[in-house]
């Protein structure tokens, strides 16, 4: 099987926007289940252990690409639709 460079690997380098370091109203706090997209300095490395749990191929995928994302940009948006994909796919 050939092997291939990640896409970020082959994307022009993007300025990295500063990751917020305090959570947007409503965001998940640390108690209770987590329901929203993870946010701090923890927050990609949350988003995929939340896809890893899930256990579906398809949701890990997704979640590696969106933390690479979140990492390389500072969106938060890439984390949120990786947290979704947990939802809307089921186990």
């Amino acid at each position: 099987m050939a092997s291939y460079p990640s896409v970020v690997a082959m994307t022009p380098s993007t300025p990295r926007r500063a990751a917020s370091s305090s959570c947007p109203a409503g965001a998940r706090t640390g108690s209770g289940p987590p329901a929203g997209p993870p946010c701090g300095p923890q927050a990609a490395e949350e988003a995929f252990a939340r896809a890893v749990e899930h256990g579906d191929e398809h949701v890990i995928k997704f979640a590696d690409t969106a933390a690479d994302i979140y990492t390389r940009t500072g969106n938060p948006d890439a984390l949120a639709a990786a947290v979704r994909a947990t939802q809307l796919i089921e186990r």
